[in-house]
C-alpha cells in the first residue's frame, strides 16, 4: 500500500505556528515579556543594537498583523522595563540587560529549533520556505486589497 503525502493545508501551517509560539510563551515567561515585545527586543538588538521606534512598528504592524498602538505600547513597555533606552524621540537602544535577554531566549529557542528542524533535508526546508514564503506574501497582498476594499466602503 502506497502512503499519501500530507498536502499542505492551513489547518498544518496553524498548528505548526501554534506549536511555535507554545515554546515562544514557555520560553519567555521567566521573563515576563510577550511575543510582541520579544520581536522588538530582537529587532532593536540584532545589528548595531540601534532601531528607529517607526522602523519597529511597522515591523510589528506588518509581521504580527497588530495595530500600530499596540506596537507602540510593546516598544513603550521594552524601555518602561530597562530593556530599550530611548535615544531621543525617534530612536531606541537595546541595553545590557535587553542584550542579555536576548541571547539567553535565543540559546534557548536555538535548542527547541534544532530538535524540531535537525534531521529534516535542507532541501526539503528550503522548499518549505518558498513555498511558506509565498502563501504569505499572497495572503498579505489579499489583507492589503481586503482592508483597502472595507476602508473604501467605510
Amino acid at each position: 500500500m502506497n502512503a499519501v503525502a500530507p498536502t499542505l493545508t492551513p489547518r498544518i501551517i496553524g498548528e505548526v505556528e501554534s506549536a511555535h509560539l507554545a515554546h515562544l510563551r514557555l520560553t519567555l515567561a521567566p521573563y515576563g515579556i510577550d511575543r510582541e515585545r520579544s520581536i522588538a527586543l530582537n529587532a532593536t538588538a540584532a545589528g548595531d543594537g540601534v532601531a528607529e521606534v517607526d522602523a519597529l512598528v511597522r515591523r510589528l504592524v506588518g509581521g504580527l498583523k497588530i495595530t500600530p498602538e499596540q506596537a507602540h505600547e510593546a516598544v513603550a513597555a521594552l524601555v518602561a522595563d530597562g530593556l530599550l533606552a530611548s535615544e531621543g524621540e525617534d530612536r531606541v537602544r537595546a541595553t545590557e540587560a535587553g542584550q542579555t535577554l536576548v541571547a539567553e531566549v535565543g540559546a534557548v529557542a536555538a535548542g527547541v529549533i534544532a530538535g524540531a528542524y535537525g534531521g529534516v533535508p535542507e532541501a526539503d526546508l528550503a522548499v518549505a520556505a518558498r513555498v511558506l514564503t509565498e502563501i504569505t506574501d499572497r495572503l498579505n497582498e489579499q489583507l492589503v486589497a481586503r482592508l483597502e476594499q472595507r476602508n473604501a466602503a467605510a
